[in-house]
């Protein structure tokens, strides 16, 4: 299950994975690119938080297919992306979906997170 929160405050969304992951990319897909156009800045620049902390690593088919609105995001104004997981393998996986973009950040904890993505 997830949830997308978007932020035009701080032209941020927060997206949140619990428990196992489910086969909707198309809903996802259309719910992250609609908190796109919401939230994103004068610039058109926005950020991501990813909390995955509740979340087990995702077999490679799914987080293969993940992968698309990440570089989706990556071409349409991403201006930083933090990433919270519990598991090395999970963050792992996640740099390789985004080719190791120097946009993204990796961490074990929300604070820390949110404090590089206010920098």
């Amino acid at each position: 299950m997830w949830t997308i929160e978007p932020s035009s405050r701080n032209h941020r969304i927060v997206i949140t994975f619990k428990g196992q992951f489910e086969q909707r990319h198309d809903k996802f897909d259309t719910q992250m690119m609609a908190a796109v156009a919401r939230v994103k800045s004068r610039k058109g620049q926005f950020d991501t938080l990813t909390n995955m902390l509740e979340a087990p690593v995702a077999p490679q088919g799914q987080a293969s297919r993940g992968g698309d609105i990440a570089r989706w995001c990556l071409a349409n104004g991403l201006r930083k992306s933090a990433v919270v997981h519990s598991s090395q393998t999970g963050i792992m996986q996640m740099r390789r979906l985004v080719n190791n973009d120097e946009r993204a950040a990796y961490f074990s904890s929300l604070p820390d997170a949110e404090a590089w993505l206010d920098e």
